[in-house]
């Protein structure tokens, strides 16, 4: 949202530093990102006539023109532009005019004709960055030689400011001179609307409107203008859109836009007479329902998507986008002026579904207020007789079904100051709420009851007041306060404790914590799972954030598709947070644990770039697991493959814990990876830390340092591909072979050599007593009952070592 400092102080009388207000306006959470200037205040720039050109001599496509610029003698400028007649007044950069950057206009010869200066356009002028395809042509009336500054004004200020998603009521230069009107305690001075609707002719006479459904279209406001004069806006306007990055186009649909900008109420000009039968109804597209836009795209429409339909078609997508059959056009003499509210999740799902999005649809998504589209639509109907000399019809037709009375909340003065921490001044608690425009309805027993204005939605319930008051307080004028705790007898920490054990076990294993929103978008999971039992939100802010996450692979996958763009080739991330699922159509929170590994980790630096294998990933991914498992002292996960529609096929495992399923793990899909541009395997894992919490914990025992040696013996089995390593070593560990210290895998091998379907593990078995040192005799005698038992429960095979 850019925030021109001229245009907001024609509604707030201030007096500070841009750099000042800046820093109010961030403080209160609204935040200035930039500060810029656009234009310039050039010296020897002035305002100019064309007399007369002719064609140059020498150019195909250049003019010799003659200039009239208040000197004694015409001027001979040679120029390129073609938009300009005999007569036109321009913008003319004298001889010597300095435009910075080593660019200074001097007397030259162009193709052999003088030329003693150059006809500027809006971007050589710094009023716009658009590229322009001819000079800049100015109102007849102004006087010859008069400086440029004194017509397009000294260099504009502007914000460019980040308005949050639930303040759509700061999507406006009104709305921002509230906010600025609160900090600044000054008045604000709302627009002034100058609108004669004496007209002989009844809008409800010519024009009907009809809302199939309220929950689509709350409001619609139809105004009917006629005697409509199609010209380019005057230049204050159009220095004001160009300065809030909105190209102007004609006084008609430059009006629609400056009351937009100025009000955050988004407006739709019809040609009238392109509008078939006399009728709007706001109602759902059907299937297969098409339009072209204002971009001359053909778009489909799907039957979930609100349109505005004459008799026979749509004539614009509501809230997005108009259609180019009613457009605006120079011939257009009578205007049909929409003013309306629409669903905001029905907005975000067209402009989705869509792939558009506009100034419109951007308000529209975050909820406009239905009680400020009769005040907008008058304001523009205005506008429209002042610089359109348009005759406006009596009695606008306004559809408001529904209307809803206005929200109250209740407050307690000892609310205020439990929640905030200090004591506030109860006055000063009622000015900040009058300088809101929040009504203090009734104070009874220390109770205030308020009425909120309906421009602020975002305002629900006592806490939210209590944050306005702590912002407009001001954050940095808190005190300081220490900190008060007390002890709660019985409280139950455990979840909280083995959390934070959880975390920085993770952490201590080399892993970083991430952290993403419990809410997500679609088009994520869907890469991931098919679509079936989501928690879908009913009024999701975007649509970037319009369901509740039941598995924290798809982001912690996205994270490191994000880091794999940033040239980061190795990643460890984790992240400790709530997945959501419907059970019996009822929400569930569950709290899990995902973790996420990316790259050659733990590899040393001369062999970082050779690619890692996907053996190798799920090794690094299961050690870990079993890294974890130690570290918290709980019985060991097991793992079952088990396949699962983003893992390569035999790559995904359910992790159990005493036979309860817990978790899921594995390496995700090629064609996954893709989207993201990852080359590496990708291992991932996710457990429901709730039934590892609840996993028996092992008892610690102590252990005198071994005083005998060890002894190792290499085993290499070949068993079916079917029998997993856990199993082998199940058996193995069966036998309670006290002295059989450590199992350790240190190869995997599959070929001819051991046949089909088959696969040969190495193992070393370390082998150690506590009270004697062990002979070959007695070492050999326990391989010899770990290969009886291997050969008779899983058919195993023994090959030599």
């Amino acid at each position: 949202m850019k925030l021109p400092l001229s245009w907001l102080k024609e509604y707030v009388d201030i007096d500070i530093s841009p750099e000042e207000l800046a820093d109010k306006l961030t403080k209160s959470g609204t935040e200035v990102e930039s500060i810029e200037a656009i234009g310039s205040e050039l010296e020897g720039v002035v305002v100019a006539q064309v007399k007369d050109f002719i064609k140059h001599p020498n150019a195909d496509k250049l003019r010799l023109c003659q200039v009239d610029a208040g000197l004694e003698e015409s001027l001979q400028i040679v120029c390129g532009a073609t938009n300009f007649e005999p007569g036109d007044k321009v913008a003319l950069a004298k001889v010597g005019t300095d435009f910075g950057e080593g660019f200074v206009i001097k007397e030259a010869k162009i193709r052999g004709e003088k030329s003693f200066g150059m006809l500027c356009s809006e971007q050589e002028l710094g009023i716009t960055e658009e590229e322009c395809s001819g000079i800049m042509i100015l109102d007849a009336d102004l006087t010859i030689g008069t400086p440029i500054v004194d017509v397009v004004g000294k260099p504009e200020i502007v914000f460019e400011m980040e308005v949050t998603w639930n303040r759509p009521d700061c999507l406006s230069i009104v709305g921002l001179a509230r906010e600025v009107a609160a900090l600044c305690d000054v008045p604000l001075k709302m627009p002034e609307i100058k609108l004669d609707e004496n007209s002989a002719q009844n809008t409800a006479d010519y024009v009907k409107v009809s809302i199939d459904n309220p929950e689509d279209c709350p409001r619609y406001i139809a105004r009917i203008a006629e005697n409509v004069k199609i010209k380019p806006s005057p230049l204050w306007m159009q220095k004001r859109l160009t300065a809030c990055g909105i190209r102007a186009i004609n006084n008609v649909v430059d009006i629609t836009n400056y009351v937009l900008l100025e009000l955050g109420q988004p407006l739709h000009a019809f040609d009238a007479t392109l509008l078939k039968g006399g009728e709007i109804n706001v109602r759902r597209a059907k299937a297969g329902e098409k339009i072209v836009t204002l971009d001359d795209v053909e778009r489909e429409l799907v039957d979930d998507m609100i349109v505005i339909a004459d008799v026979s078609d749509p004539v614009a997508l509501a809230g997005v986008m108009g259609g180019a059959g009613s457009e605006i056009s120079g011939d257009t003499a009578k205007v049909l002026l929409e003013s309306a509210t629409f669903s905001p999740a029905s907005i975000r799902s067209t402009s989705s579904k869509l792939s558009f999005t506009s100034d419109s649809a951007h308000r529209f998504e975050r909820t406009v207020d239905a009680y400020g589209c009769d005040f907008a639509s008058r304001r523009a109907a205005g506008l429209m007789q002042e610089l359109a000399d348009a005759t406006i019809m009596s009695s606008a037709v306004d559809v408001f079904p529904a209307p809803q009375p206005t929200h109250k909340i209740s407050l307690a003065y000892k609310d205020i100051n439990k929640l905030m921490g200090f004591e506030i001044d109860r006055q000063q608690i009622k000015n900040i709420l009058e300088s809101l425009t929040i009504i203090i309805a009734e104070e009874l027993d220390d109770v205030l009851q308020l009425e909120i204005p309906s421009y602020r939605p975002d305002l629900v319930i006592e806490a939210d007041i209590i944050e306005e008051i702590a912002r407009m307080h001001g954050v940095d004028d808190i005190p300081d306060i220490p900190v008060k705790c007390s002890v709660v007898e019985d409280a139950d920490e455990t979840s909280y404790r083995k959390t934070l054990k959880l975390r920085k076990t993770l952490e201590s294993l080399g892993l970083t914590e991430t952290m993403n929103y419990s809410f997500t978008s679609a088009k994520l999971l869907n890469i991931f799972a098919p679509e079936e039992g989501r928690l879908v939100l009913p009024n999701p802010v975007s649509l970037d954030f319009e369901i509740m996450r039941d598995s924290l692979i798809p982001q912690m996958v996205e994270s490191l598709g994000r880091n794999q763009a940033r040239q980061v080739e190795e990643a460890s991330f984790y992240e400790v947070g709530a997945t959501f699922k419907l059970e019996d159509e009822s929400p569930k929170e569950f709290r899990s644990c995902c973790i996420g590994l990316m790259g050659p980790l733990g590899r040393d630096t001369l062999n970082k770039r050779t690619k890692i294998s996907d053996q190798e990933s799920f090794s690094w991914l299961k050690g870990l697991l079993e890294k974890l498992n130690s570290t918290i002292k709980i019985d060991s996960f097991t793992f079952e493959p088990k396949e699962i529609c983003y893992f390569e096929r035999n790559r995904g495992f359910e992790i159990s814990i005493n036979g309860k399923v817990c978790g899921i793990c594995g390496l995700v899909k090629n064609k996954i990876k893709n989207k993201w541009r990852i080359k590496d395997s990708l291992a991932v894992a996710e457990f429901d830390t709730a039934i590892v919490f609840a996993a028996k914990q092992k008892d610690v025992t102590l252990k005198d340092v071994a005083q005998y040696p060890s002894t190792s013996r290499d085993l290499a089995v070949v068993v079916d591909e079917s029998i997993s390593y856990q199993k082998i070593e199940e058996e193995i560990l069966k036998l309670k072979i006290r002295e059989l210290v450590d199992i350790d895998i240190f190869d995997i091998f599959r070929g001819k050599e051991v046949g089909d379907n088959k696969k040969s593990l190495a193992y070393c078995l370390k082998f150690q007593s506590a009270n004697k040192t062990l002979t070959d005799v007695q070492v050999n005698k326990f391989q010899k009952k770990i290969i009886a038992a291997l050969k008779s429960n899983i058919n195993a095979d023994i090959r030599d070592t």
